[in-house]
C-alpha cells in the first residue's frame, strides 16, 4: 500500500487528531499536484501559497467526509475536494463582471483581425466602425476594460477550442492517473532509503550489479569473493529490501 492508503487504513481504525493530521501530511503532494495545474496562469495578485492554503482546506473536507462504502478512491475523492477549493478560490478573486470580459474579448478580437500591419498598430476608427461604436464610446470601453487582466476560468462561448473555457480544457480524461505518479515517486524514495539501510556489502552489491549491471561473476572480482558468495550476499539484500518494502507491496 502507498503511505496515503496506510495513514488512511491507520485513521479509519483509530480517528484520533494526531492519525487525522498524519494523514493531512502524507496527502499532501495531491494538493500541490492540483494547485500545479493553476499556477501558470494565477492573476498577478494571487499568490501560489494562497491556492495551497485553500487546496489544504479542501483536503481536510475530504479527510473528514471521505465514506470507503462509495467505492471511490480516497486519492481521487480528496482531488476532487482540493480542485473544488481552488476554483472557489480563484472564483472569488475574479471581481471581473462577465459583461466586461466579453467587451474585451470583443474589443482584442477585433483588434487582431485588423491588424495587418508589421507595426501591430490598428486605426481606432476602424476598430469603433466594427464594434458599431463611435469614436468617443469606443474610448470609454476601452476605459472601462482596461482592468481586465485575465480570463475567468469558467467563462467561455461555443466554438472553436481556442474560445471554449479555460475550464472546460484544465482535465484530459487521457491523461494518467496523477495519483499513479504520485504513488511511484513515494515508492523511489523509500527504495532509495532502504538501500541506504542495507550493510556496506549488501548496498554495494545492489548497487553495482542493478545500477552498474555487472555480473556477479565480475563482481566477486573486484571484491575478492566467490561468485557463490557474491549470489549470498545478492539474496540477502533482496530479502532485507523486501522486508522494508513490504507497504508498498
Amino acid at each position: 500500500m502507498s503511505s496515503i492508503a496506510t495513514a488512511l487504513e491507520t485513521y479509519r481504525e483509530t480517528k484520533t487528531d494526531e492519525n487525522r493530521d498524519k494523514l493531512i501530511l502524507r496527502s499532501m503532494p495531491l494538493v500541490r499536484y492540483v494547485v500545479g495545474k493553476y499556477a501558470g496562469r494565477l492573476p498577478r495578485s494571487l499568490e501560489r501559497d494562497d491556492l495551497i492554503d485553500s487546496g489544504v482546506c479542501g483536503l481536510i473536507q475530504a479527510v473528514e467526509r471521505y465514506d470507503p462504502s462509495k467505492e471511490t478512491k480516497f486519492e481521487t475523492y480528496a482531488i476532487l475536494r482540493i480542485r473544488g477549493a481552488v476554483l472557489d478560490e480563484l472564483r472569488s478573486r475574479d471581481w471581473t463582471p462577465r459583461s466586461k470580459r466579453r467587451k474585451a474579448r470583443e474589443y482584442e478580437e477585433v483588434c487582431s483581425k485588423l491588424n495587418t500591419g508589421s507595426d501591430g498598430a490598428v486605426d481606432p476608427d476602424e476598430v469603433a466602425a466594427a464594434l458599431g461604436l463611435t469614436t468617443d464610446e469606443m474610448e470609454k470601453m476601452k476605459s472601462e476594460i482596461s482592468f481586465v487582466s485575465f480570463v475567468s476560468i469558467d467563462d467561455g462561448n461555443s466554438g472553436s477550442e481556442a474560445e471554449q473555457s479555460l475550464l472546460s480544457r484544465l482535465q484530459d480524461p487521457r491523461s494518467p492517473d496523477p495519483t499513479e505518479a504520485i504513488e511511484f515517486e513515494e515508492k523511489k524514495r523509500a527504495l532509495v532509503e532502504a538501500i541506504r539501510e542495507l550493510s556496506d556489502h549488501e548496498r554495494l552489491v545492489i548497487t553495482l550489479y542493478y545500477f552498474e549491471q555487472l555480473f556477479l561473476k565480475e563482481i566477486g572480482d573486484l571484491l575478492g569473493v566467490t561468485e557463490s558468495r557474491v549470489s549470498q550476499i545478492h539474496t540477502k539484500a533482496l530479502s532485507n529490501l523486501k522486508l522494508r518494502m513490504h507497504e508498498f507491496a
